[in-house]
């Protein structure tokens, strides 16, 4: 019976230590090591197979047959079991009369499989339950479509095989009849189906499930996920009976964090089930059970609070390294925009007559992104964002609509990206056409304003506006409120040695809401802010005094009129000469 064996929890761990990066040998090639596992003392065998590989392993030590079925190590005399260099028979199994610690793995493996000295060996599974509910209702329902999705088709199919396993042991006498047997699907002969298939917007064409399991929800990527979630879940709801399971462990605050939580708050029709580390019995190595905070404390003096929560509390801190701490992501909740300008401009808050105001405009680059508005309240040290848009138009029509909405929050300062040339026409078309005036334009090293308005985005500039940005957040200084932007910060990843979307992501509101902060990237800025990040580390509140004097460390827009300076020819020196002092690494 293939995993059948590997299905019950019968192993006792008494330790547990991170694999700190190692890999181990699958199938599918080297696959990371999560965690190692001491198990209490278990009796020892060996098996020697006629190709000359050995193994000494406890005497329950899962291995797999030719056929990819599942056999304990001490019934296995005689059996033909995989290997890495092919099949071969066991030719000898032997009782060592001895009992030792022993030490399990768990890797990152869609199919859970490693070799262990050359013969493939199987890890702990967490399908069973599912598996019974799915061949019970196989059995006994009539006219059903069960689907099952993972990150992985390999991982969708073993699910399936389990339920397959378990209906071929059912008595003869309670089985049902078969119309098909395949690789990807079985049909019963009273019309219920179980099927497997890959998340995207093509999944299960043609039918509708009436039970859909998902595994590992957390690991499909956003963009796939977001495809079948709007293909799948829509052709659900004309049924008068439906249940959908969603299994998995916490991977970041992604869409599966989405569920999670609307199930806790109960907004989404999801029930909740999930275990509790402290009623997962741990042993000591004497055989003694540990009290639950006596083994998180051993946890965490040895792997750190970040490695307990994400691998035994199931919590997303630290399991995606976003830009914003994972605390203030949390923090941040949506709310329902009070209109919808022009059918493209979310307003939350109104504009308020003598409040100044901060509009970033980040364009869309070759038609693949979107172009994305933010516009941010900063007439007192606590920013709020007050309206966002994120929509895709012909970059020609955008002057129109951004002047339009300048007028509405009282010209505030206009920030547009021109490392693209949609942003430069679009910067040209705001200041010579519409002749508007609060609008940025790049210094040279000199500290006089360049000739075409707009700011260039480089990888040290970047990295400064990201980094400000952030405090403001984590400190609870700027409150984001729009639905699109959240979930982009949720995505915001480190990725290669730089913060950016996740795959398959967006970031174009974040990048938006990040030029905001230009204006803390002048020079004259950075020598003032030493006493802002005073404030922002800060535990105490913000004095009304600080906050009605923060506008004078500005010296952007009408803040500054540059009486003063005189337009200049383009200047390619970095005007950012001072970030020695911050720490702005990874942005």
């Amino acid at each position: 019976m293939k995993n059948e064996l590997s299905q019950i929890p019968n192993r006792k761990f008494i330790e547990t230590y991170s694999g700190n990066g190692k890999t181990i040998l699958t199938p599918n090639g080297y696959k990371e090591i999560l965690e190692v596992h001491k198990t209490i003392k278990y009796r020892k065998y060996k098996i020697t197979l006629e190709n000359g590989l050995s193994l000494e392993c406890a005497y329950n030590h899962v291995v797999v047959r030719s056929d990819n079925s599942e056999v304990y190590a001490k019934n296995c005399l005689g059996m033909s079991l995989r290997t890495n260099i092919g099949d071969s028979v066991v030719i000898s199994c032997i009782d060592l009369n001895i009992e030792e610690h022993m030490y399990d793995v768990s890797i990152d493996s869609e199919d859970e499989l490693y070799f262990s000295n050359g013969i493939l060996s199987h890890n702990s599974g967490k399908s069973v339950t599912t598996g019974i509910f799915l061949s019970h209702c196989y059995t006994f329902k009539n006219d059903l479509n069960m689907g099952i999705v993972s990150n992985r088709a390999a991982q969708a199919k073993e699910f399936l095989n389990t339920t397959k396993n378990m209906l071929l042991f059912l008595p003869i006498w309670m089985q049902s009849g078969t119309i098909s047997w395949n690789k990807n699907s079985i049909e019963s002969e009273n019309s219920t189906r179980c099927m497997v298939d890959v998340p995207n917007s093509d999944s299960f064409t043609g039918f509708t499930m009436d039970i859909l399991v998902i595994d590992e929800c957390a690991k499909i990527r956003p963009n796939m996920w977001e495809d079948f979630a709007d293909s799948i879940f829509p052709s659900q709801s004309g049924l008068a009976w439906k249940k959908n399971i969603i299994i998995s462990t916490m991977r970041g605050l992604n869409h599966y964090y989405d569920l999670v939580a609307g199930a806790r708050e109960e907004t989404n029709g999801y029930t909740l089930y999930e275990v509790d580390w402290k009623v997962v019995p741990r042993y000591k190595s004497d055989g003694s059970l540990y009290e639950p905070e006596e083994f998180k404390t051993k946890i965490i003096e040895k792997h750190g609070l970040i490695y307990f929560e994400q691998n035994y509390a199931n919590s997303p801190i630290g399991s995606s390294h976003t830009l914003i701490d994972a605390e203030a992501l949390k923090k941040m909740k949506v709310s329902e925009p009070d209109e919808i300008r022009d059918g493209k401009l979310n307003i939350y808050k109104y504009p308020i007559k003598g409040h100044n105001y901060i509009m970033s405009v980040d364009p869309c680059k070759d038609g693949i992104d979107n172009f994305s508005v933010q516009i941010i309240d900063i007439t007192t040290f606590n920013f709020g964002q007050v309206a966002s848009a994120s929509i895709q138009i012909e970059y020609l029509l955008m002057p129109e609509f951004l002047y339009e909405w300048c007028l509405l929050f009282n010209k505030p300062y206009l920030v547009i990206e021109n490392n693209e040339g949609a942003g430069q026409s679009i910067a040209d078309q705001m200041y010579q056409t519409y002749e508007y005036e609060n609008l940025h334009f790049d210094k040279g090293s000199n500290g006089r304003r360049k000739k075409y308005p707009g700011f260039r985005t480089t990888t040290k500039t970047r990295r400064q506006i990201l980094q400000t940005l952030k405090l403001f957040i984590d400190n609870n200084n700027l409150s984001v409120i729009d639905q699109t932007t959240i979930n982009e910060f949720r995505r915001f990843i480190l990725l290669k040695n730089k913060y950016q979307a996740d795959e398959g992501c967006h970031d174009d509101s974040v990048m938006a809401l990040a030029l905001a902060f230009v204006a803390f990237c002048d020079s004259k800025n950075f020598e003032d802010m030493k006493k802002l990040l005073k404030n922002l580390y800060s535990d105490e509140n913000t004095s009304d005094e600080a906050e009605a004097s923060f506008v004078e460390y500005l010296t952007i827009g009408d803040f500054d009129d540059y009486s003063d300076e005189e337009y200049e020819d383009d200047d390619d020196e970095d005007r950012f000469s001072d970030d020695k002092e911050y720490n702005l690494s990874n942005l």
